[in-house]
């Protein structure tokens, strides 16, 4: 499943933060 990837992509400080962009989840994958 992808509920450990989901899990991960919550807990980031910037998406807690609200600093999130349409470029967000391509940056988090490098």
């Amino acid at each position: 499943t992808t509920i450990p990837f989901h899990k991960k992509v919550l807990e980031h400080p910037d998406f807690i933060a609200g600093n999130v962009h349409t470029g967000f989840l391509n940056q988090f994958l490098k």
